[in-house]
């Protein structure tokens, strides 16, 4: 369970300083989760990515930042962390009744024809939902809790999450605990 560094000569400033608190973040987040994390990092980027069994299912978390040289000269990264969660019996939440569409044009004309009532999950994407069960049910997982949730889907055996940021705050971290809790209570 380690997130290692890609070479000895790393660059001393205040990015790469960032990349190792992420590394040892994540590194910290495994050990206390029961995760198994694995990944890397340089003064220019880190990943890692981890999984773990959960009641017969696998819950799988993965992230990086990397540093992107714009040609104007100024200083970009682009951060990912997702989660999922494979069930072969089936994910919490019946994707028969859940459903996730984008904004826009198309998403929008695809929730009008399906039927569904709606709520919204942020600036990207709005949910469909049959019954106020079902909402509930997905409330109470607290997936879209966490910030900056890009994409999110649901199938029969499968939920993924994948937002726009790599967490690395206290209380982000908690509510990531939270999730994994909230997925093996409602797939026990």
């Amino acid at each position: 369970m380690t997130i290692k560094a890609l070479h000895d000569d790393l660059i001393d400033n205040e990015w790469t300083s960032i990349l190792v608190n992420k590394a040892r973040t994540w590194e910290n987040f495994g050990r206390e989760t029961g995760i198994h994390i694995e990944g890397d990092y340089s003064s220019y980027h880190c990943q890692f990515s981890g999984e773990m069994k959960l009641n017969g299912g696998l819950l799988k978390i993965s992230g990086h930042r990397n540093f992107v040289d714009v040609p104007i000269g100024l200083d970009k990264y682009v951060e990912v962390f997702t989660l999922e969660y494979t069930q072969p019996a089936a994910v919490p939440i019946s994707s028969k009744n859940v459903k996730v569409y984008r904004r826009g044009l198309i998403g929008g004309l695809l929730f009008s024809f399906s039927g569904m009532k709606r709520h919204d999950l942020g600036e990207k994407l709005l949910l469909g939902y049959m019954r106020y069960e079902d909402l509930q049910k997905f409330h109470s997982i607290e997936i879209h809790k966490l910030k900056k949730l890009e994409s999110l889907t649901i199938k029969p055996a499968f939920l993924k999450a994948q937002y726009g940021t790599l967490f690395d705050r206290k209380e982000e971290l908690e509510q990531i605990k939270r999730i994994i809790d909230n997925l093996k209570m409602l797939s026990a």
